[in-house]
């Protein structure tokens, strides 16, 4: 989303470039909430899998509304919302992550997560843009078809026995 934020203001939004900005502190602030919302969570196991993986296909599914819309402000709340989830997951799954490894290795498997968080970034927005240029600069269909892919591969990884029981503890 990070590449064609730009071109969606501009080609589909057609608004200002303040409008960037404007997704971009949605973005920011839906993850602060997510976050503090998460913080304040203290549900365990399955209800806490489950509004995980809600998250995961609520981020994914928000790209195909994106997709459709062309009112500034409808974008905002969508992206708010999308971000919202992104935050909520990320505090839930960094505390999954440590409470399900081993003190003498938590250290070592964070530095993999950070360095391949960190390393898959700019690789992603490399690849994003390649795609973009292959829609003709079309960005409502890459974001569709992005949220088309986010939400199959979400589904499948929900429905896969080892995914489902690595958030929920369930299988």
């Amino acid at each position: 989303l990070f590449v064609c934020l730009p071109f969606y203001v501009e080609d589909v939004l057609h608004a200002s470039a303040d409008w960037y900005g404007y997704l971009l502190a949605a973005m920011g602030l839906g993850s602060i909430i997510g976050a503090l919302v998460a913080s304040r969570f203290r549900q365990h196991g399955i209800r806490r899998g489950v509004l995980q993986m809600v998250c995961i296909l609520c981020l994914n599914g928000s790209l195909l509304p994106l997709s459709f819309v062309r009112t500034p402000l409808v974008a905002l709340a969508l992206i708010g919302v999308a971000w919202a989830c992104v935050g909520f997951h990320q505090v839930l799954l960094t505390t999954l992550v440590q409470k399900r490894t081993p003190p003498a290795m938590r250290g070592r498997v964070f530095s993999l997560l950070t360095m391949i968080r960190m390393g898959m970034m700019p690789t992603g927005i490399a690849v994003f843009g390649i795609i973009i240029d292959q829609f003709d600069g079309q960005v409502s269909d890459v974001l569709y078809w992005a949220g088309i892919a986010g939400l199959a591969v979400g589904t499948v990884a929900i429905v896969h026995p080892g995914f489902r029981w690595f958030f929920t503890g369930d299988e």
